[in-house]
């Protein structure tokens, strides 16, 4: 399933030429496309514990507002 996350945002990210998102945009693509739900009473909130444990690939901590950055040519953008 990480995997499977991971390269959606990726790949959302490349799409949409855009070099990061919000975790809680992110996780609205994820939930549309059926890939990870999200809680609607908290938005991004499980994308977001995943980001704390390390497991989202690009994922960065600015002052407690989580993004993900897209991946280019091995690299993370920042």
């Amino acid at each position: 399933m990480l995997d499977q996350i991971n390269s959606f945002l990726q790949r959302e990210l490349e799409n949409r030429s855009m070099d990061e998102v919000s975790v809680v945009e992110a996780a609205q693509w994820l939930s549309n496309a059926f890939v990870l739900k999200d809680d609607p009473d908290f938005p991004g909130r499980n994308l977001r514990q995943l980001c704390r444990e390390g497991k989202i690939d690009g994922a960065v901590d600015r002052s407690r507002f989580w993004v993900v950055q897209r991946k280019v040519e091995g690299t993370f953008l920042d």
